[in-house]
Protein backbone atom coordinates (compact mmCIF):
# COMPACT_ATOMS: atom_id res chain seq x y z
CA UNK A 1 0.00 0.00 0.00
CA UNK A 2 2.84 2.74 0.91
CA UNK A 3 4.32 1.89 -2.12
CA UNK A 4 1.92 2.36 -4.03
CA UNK A 5 1.11 5.65 -2.69
CA UNK A 6 4.79 6.93 -3.05
CA UNK A 7 4.85 5.72 -6.38
CA UNK A 8 1.63 7.75 -7.46
CA UNK A 9 3.49 10.62 -5.52
CA UNK A 10 6.46 10.32 -7.59
CA UNK A 11 4.64 10.11 -10.91
CA UNK A 12 2.24 13.40 -10.15
CA UNK A 13 5.45 14.98 -8.80
CA UNK A 14 7.45 14.43 -11.96
CA UNK A 15 4.78 14.00 -14.78
CA UNK A 16 3.85 16.83 -15.03
CA UNK A 17 1.11 17.18 -17.71
CA UNK A 18 1.46 20.41 -19.77
CA UNK A 19 -1.51 22.00 -18.51
CA UNK A 20 -1.00 21.25 -15.01
CA UNK A 21 2.93 23.28 -15.61
CA UNK A 22 0.90 26.05 -17.11
CA UNK A 23 -1.11 25.96 -13.75
CA UNK A 24 1.81 25.69 -11.55
CA UNK A 25 3.96 28.16 -13.69
CA UNK A 26 0.80 31.41 -12.79
CA UNK A 27 1.12 30.17 -9.31
CA UNK A 28 -2.02 28.07 -9.19
CA UNK A 29 -2.17 25.12 -6.32
CA UNK A 30 -3.12 22.15 -7.39
CA UNK A 31 -4.42 19.47 -5.23
CA UNK A 32 -6.02 16.21 -5.66
CA UNK A 33 -8.05 13.16 -2.89
CA UNK A 34 -7.38 9.96 -3.48
CA UNK A 35 -10.01 7.82 -1.53
CA UNK A 36 -7.82 5.12 0.85
CA UNK A 37 -9.19 1.42 0.57
CA UNK A 38 -10.72 -0.02 3.83
CA UNK A 39 -10.75 3.60 5.23
CA UNK A 40 -13.17 6.83 5.49
CA UNK A 41 -10.43 9.08 4.93
CA UNK A 42 -8.52 10.43 1.67
CA UNK A 43 -5.26 11.15 1.46
CA UNK A 44 -4.53 14.70 0.43
CA UNK A 45 -1.89 15.94 -2.41
CA UNK A 46 -1.26 19.61 -2.60
CA UNK A 47 1.41 20.77 -5.31
CA UNK A 48 2.64 24.28 -5.87
CA UNK A 49 5.94 26.13 -6.79
CA UNK A 50 7.92 28.48 -4.47
CA UNK A 51 9.90 30.92 -4.75
CA UNK A 52 12.72 29.84 -3.05
CA UNK A 53 15.42 27.30 -3.57
CA UNK A 54 15.43 23.79 -2.46
CA UNK A 55 17.79 24.10 0.58
CA UNK A 56 15.98 26.87 1.93
CA UNK A 57 12.50 25.32 1.71
CA UNK A 58 13.85 21.86 2.98
CA UNK A 59 15.27 23.77 6.65
CA UNK A 60 11.44 25.07 6.72
CA UNK A 61 9.74 22.31 6.69
CA UNK A 62 12.05 20.13 8.94
CA UNK A 63 12.26 23.00 11.25
CA UNK A 64 9.62 21.27 13.40
CA UNK A 65 10.44 22.84 16.64
CA UNK A 66 9.20 26.07 15.11
CA UNK A 67 5.76 24.83 12.98
CA UNK A 68 3.70 26.44 15.55
CA UNK A 69 4.74 29.88 14.03
CA UNK A 70 3.14 28.72 10.52
CA UNK A 71 1.79 25.63 10.15
CA UNK A 72 -1.65 25.24 10.30
CA UNK A 73 -3.53 23.92 13.14
CA UNK A 74 -0.34 23.35 15.12
CA UNK A 75 -0.23 24.26 18.47
CA UNK A 76 2.89 23.23 19.29
CA UNK A 77 5.63 21.13 18.30
CA UNK A 78 9.13 20.10 19.45
CA UNK A 79 11.91 18.22 18.37
CA UNK A 80 11.85 15.06 20.27
CA UNK A 81 15.46 13.65 19.40
CA UNK A 82 17.35 14.09 16.01
CA UNK A 83 19.69 11.72 13.83
CA UNK A 84 21.73 11.74 10.59
CA UNK A 85 19.09 11.82 8.46
CA UNK A 86 16.16 11.49 11.03
CA UNK A 87 14.51 12.75 13.63
CA UNK A 88 11.21 11.96 15.82
CA UNK A 89 8.74 14.78 17.05
CA UNK A 90 5.83 15.91 19.07
CA UNK A 91 3.01 17.92 17.80
CA UNK A 92 -0.07 18.94 19.21
CA UNK A 93 -2.44 20.24 17.03
CA UNK A 94 -5.65 22.39 17.68
CA UNK A 95 -8.68 21.21 15.46
CA UNK A 96 -11.99 23.21 14.69
CA UNK A 97 -14.70 22.26 17.02
CA UNK A 98 -16.79 19.64 17.34
CA UNK A 99 -13.02 18.27 16.97
CA UNK A 100 -10.49 17.55 20.07
CA UNK A 101 -7.83 18.47 19.97
CA UNK A 102 -5.21 15.87 18.79
CA UNK A 103 -1.15 15.01 19.50
CA UNK A 104 0.78 13.22 18.40
CA UNK A 105 5.18 11.58 17.93
CA UNK A 106 5.76 11.47 14.45
CA UNK A 107 9.06 9.94 12.55
CA UNK A 108 10.65 11.71 10.00
CA UNK A 109 13.17 10.30 7.52
CA UNK A 110 14.71 11.83 4.51
CA UNK A 111 16.84 11.36 1.69
CA UNK A 112 20.98 12.24 1.19
CA UNK A 113 19.59 14.79 -1.48
CA UNK A 114 17.25 16.35 0.87
CA UNK A 115 14.70 15.79 -1.79
CA UNK A 116 11.89 13.24 -0.38
CA UNK A 117 11.25 13.59 3.46
CA UNK A 118 8.71 11.04 5.03
CA UNK A 119 6.80 11.18 8.26
CA UNK A 120 4.51 9.18 10.22
CA UNK A 121 2.78 8.61 13.74
CA UNK A 122 5.52 6.86 15.74
CA UNK A 123 3.37 3.67 16.98
CA UNK A 124 1.55 4.35 20.17
CA UNK A 125 1.72 7.96 20.40
CA UNK A 126 -1.20 9.31 19.29
CA UNK A 127 -4.46 10.68 20.68
CA UNK A 128 -7.11 11.48 18.96
CA UNK A 129 -5.87 10.35 15.88
CA UNK A 130 -5.18 6.49 14.17
CA UNK A 131 -3.18 7.41 11.24
CA UNK A 132 -0.84 10.08 10.25
CA UNK A 133 1.14 9.52 7.61
CA UNK A 134 2.84 11.60 4.49
CA UNK A 135 5.66 12.99 2.36
CA UNK A 136 7.40 16.36 1.23
CA UNK A 137 8.96 15.57 -1.99
CA UNK A 138 11.11 19.09 -3.82
CA UNK A 139 11.84 19.25 -7.07
CA UNK A 140 13.66 22.62 -8.92
CA UNK A 141 10.60 24.29 -11.48
CA UNK A 142 11.66 24.26 -14.81
CA UNK A 143 15.15 23.81 -13.81
CA UNK A 144 15.28 27.05 -12.09
CA UNK A 145 17.07 26.00 -8.98
CA UNK A 146 15.29 29.50 -7.60
CA UNK A 147 12.29 28.27 -7.41
CA UNK A 148 10.71 24.81 -5.82
CA UNK A 149 8.03 22.59 -6.89
CA UNK A 150 6.56 21.28 -3.81
CA UNK A 151 4.70 18.37 -3.12
CA UNK A 152 2.90 17.45 0.23
CA UNK A 153 0.79 14.76 0.73
CA UNK A 154 -1.08 13.46 4.00
CA UNK A 155 -3.32 10.60 5.47
CA UNK A 156 -4.86 11.69 8.52
CA UNK A 157 -7.38 8.97 10.54
CA UNK A 158 -9.14 10.59 13.23
CA UNK A 159 -10.09 7.90 16.22
CA UNK A 160 -14.13 9.31 16.09
CA UNK A 161 -15.63 7.84 13.30
CA UNK A 162 -16.67 11.15 10.90
CA UNK A 163 -18.59 11.23 7.60
CA UNK A 164 -16.78 10.70 4.79
CA UNK A 165 -18.00 14.75 3.50
CA UNK A 166 -16.95 15.91 6.74
CA UNK A 167 -13.33 14.27 6.12
CA UNK A 168 -13.17 15.47 2.81
CA UNK A 169 -13.85 19.23 3.94
CA UNK A 170 -11.53 18.93 6.19
CA UNK A 171 -8.59 17.67 4.18
CA UNK A 172 -9.22 20.20 1.95
CA UNK A 173 -9.02 22.88 4.19
CA UNK A 174 -5.76 22.05 5.13
CA UNK A 175 -4.22 21.32 2.09
CA UNK A 176 -5.64 24.73 0.81
CA UNK A 177 -3.48 26.66 3.55
CA UNK A 178 -0.15 24.32 3.56
CA UNK A 179 2.12 26.20 0.86
CA UNK A 180 0.95 29.61 1.48
CA UNK A 181 1.66 29.20 4.69
CA UNK A 182 5.11 27.82 3.25
CA UNK A 183 5.45 30.50 1.69
CA UNK A 184 4.51 33.49 4.09
CA UNK A 185 7.18 31.67 6.47
CA UNK A 186 9.71 31.67 3.35
CA UNK A 187 8.90 35.64 2.86
CA UNK A 188 9.35 36.06 6.28
CA UNK A 189 12.55 35.05 6.94
CA UNK A 190 14.16 36.60 3.44
CA UNK A 191 12.55 39.81 4.90
CA UNK A 192 14.52 39.26 7.91
CA UNK A 193 17.74 38.49 6.90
Amino acid sequence: MKHAVLVGVLLWAVDARADETESLRKGKDLYKLVKVAGSRSSRGFVKGVVEAPMDRVFAVITDYDRYAEFMPRCEKSRVLRRGDRSLRYHNKLDMPWPVSDVWYDADVSWETDKRSIHFQMAPGTGHGVKAFDGHWTLAAFDRDTRRTVVLYDILFESTTEWPEWVLKIGTKATLADILPSLRERLGNLARSR
